[in-house]
């Protein structure tokens, strides 16, 4: 299917569910060949991914979801929506899907969790990483999103709206690659499902999850020349690590989708040939 052939109801038409601690998870998988697992932003949903699922999806079996408390899964409330627990959730669903080793694409949020999930996975083959969603101390934070994560962000959700929604997220991309009205009306639907909006200030404390990240799996780091919140500094245990630049916001996978595939596509293939065991062994044996 290509991509113009997808819109938001379709895709949500062909979602399938995992039930997970009394919580229901959507989540979409097509293709075959190597495994290759989409993590979607803070504020996004598995229909981030809609540019790039029908190429992926046509080399790799491709696994996009939404985490709890986004897009169409559950949202429960109250809930704490820690890294931790969202990390025990991909657990759970690799292994319900029969997944052992995977490469894993993340963005914001989601390029967080893939670093968090690395630290326990042993699936995990490689990471691309897009314009990860790292604490204050390495990445630069939006003034709405530091006060949604404090103890005043429940009584800030009233004041949100699709008008400031839109204008928000449009502050958050590139000159040359505005988002579309469509899209961004799709997305703050998708958010505001099951009564969402109220689990932002949960998702945001993120932002105080500081935690020492070790990996020498191979990691792609892709940001936008202007993002406003790209990483300041990689945290000091990652090694291996290639970064590359689009000339976008922070959504290089809707601003620049084909660029952006290109460059994955380049990575994962250099790379699916080998497992990660393979590759530490190799490293091991170097040393």
């Amino acid at each position: 299917m290509e991509s113009s052939d997808l819109n938001p109801n379709i895709w949500r038409g062909q979602q399938q569910w995992f039930h997970w601690q009394d919580i229901k998870v959507n989540y979409h998988q097509a293709g075959s060949g190597p495994d290759v697992l989409l993590l979607h932003g803070i504020s996004g949903n598995s229909w981030d991914w809609h540019s790039l699922w029908p190429l992926l999806t046509q080399q790799y079996r491709v696994t996009a979801l939404d985490f709890v408390g986004c897009g169409d899964s559950d949202k429960p409330f109250p809930y704490d929506y820690n890294i931790h627990t969202q990390c025990e959730l991909l657990t759970d669903l690799l292994t319900h899907l029969n997944i052992e080793d995977i490469h894993i694409v993340g963005h914001d949020y989601g390029a967080l969790l893939a670093l968090s999930l690395a630290q326990e996975c042993a699936a995990i083959n490689t990471m691309t990483l897009i314009a990860p969603r790292l604490p204050p101390s390495l990445a630069r934070w939006p003034l709405l999103e530091r006060l949604l994560a404090t103890p005043i962000g429940p009584a800030l959700i009233p004041f949100i709206n699709e008008k400031r929604f839109m204008h928000y997220m449009q502050r958050q991309t590139g000159p040359y690659s505005r988002l579309s009205t469509q899209f961004l009306r799709d997305t703050w639907q998708l958010l505001r499902v099951h009564d969402g909006l109220r689990a932002l200030p949960e998702l945001l404390h993120c932002r105080y999850d500081e935690t020492d990240w070790l990996s020498n799996r191979p990691i792609l780091l892709i940001d936008g020349e202007y993002d406003r919140m790209a990483v300041k500094a990689l945290p000091a245990g990652l090694s291996n690590v290639t970064h590359l630049q689009l000339s976008t916001g922070h959504f290089p996978h809707l601003e620049d989708p084909q660029n952006l595939l290109d460059l994955i596509l380049h990575f994962l293939r250099s790379h699916s040939s080998k497992s990660i065991t393979s590759i530490l062994d190799d490293q091991d044996q170097s040393e």
